[in-house]
Order: C-alpha cells, then structure tokens, then sequence
C-alpha cells in the first residue's frame, strides 16, 4: 500500500502514520455477518458475532473495530472447525470498549493471526 499524501511524522524512519484515516474505507454493521476478504468494519451494535471468510487465500485480512462505548459481546468467529485464531480451535469474543483488530490468515498453519 502506497498513500498518495505526504508522510504525517516528524521523525525519519517513523512509518507508524504513514496510513492517514482518510485513506481507510470502513463497512458499517450492527448485526451479526458474514466477512468478505480483505475488508474493515465498524462495529455499532451489540452482541454481534464476525464470521470469517471460508477458503481464504494466504495473507487475506479482516478488520474490526468498535467505537462506541456502551457496545459488548462481539465475537470473531471461525468459518468451520478447520481454522483456528491464534493457535486456538476457539472462536475470539471481544468485549472491550473502543477495541481495534486485524486478523492475517496464514494457509500454511490454517491460523487467522492478530496483527
């Protein structure tokens, strides 16, 4: 990914702004659904469960954040018990406020990591 604007940072070297906000495009979802590959989503509703794309191709991403306070209970599901999240053969629930997080798949381990 290249941004076409200038570089945010006041320090060379320093390529964590480097993505400006303007440059991401976030889906909006307040209940429970099905995530395409490659895509970022605002969560707005409560108890709202992420299923991950099936089959996806290695380095395929998924974003998910939340930011509203009063939402709980989202969870980042599986597609099938073939893959797991972090090592994990368990579905991922996040119940913290404000939250942000990307899952990489990796088809060498069948492994959706946290990045």
């Amino acid at each position: 990914f290249f941004s076409s604007r200038r570089r945010h940072t006041r320090y060379i070297g320093d390529w964590s702004s480097d993505v400006c906000s303007s440059d991401l495009t976030f889906i909006t979802q307040s209940a429970s659904f099905n995530a395409i590959p490659n895509a970022s989503y605002f969560i707005t509703g409560n108890s709202v469960t992420v299923t991950l794309p099936p089959t996806p191709p290695n380095n395929t991403f998924v974003t998910v954040c939340n930011g509203t306070a009063s939402i709980t209970g989202c969870v980042i599901a599986r597609y099938s018990t073939a893959y797991t999240i972090m090592g994990s053969a368990t579905d991922l629930t996040v119940d913290t406020q404000y939250f942000s997080v990307t899952l990489v798949y990796r088809s060498q381990t069948a492994d959706w990591i946290l990045v």
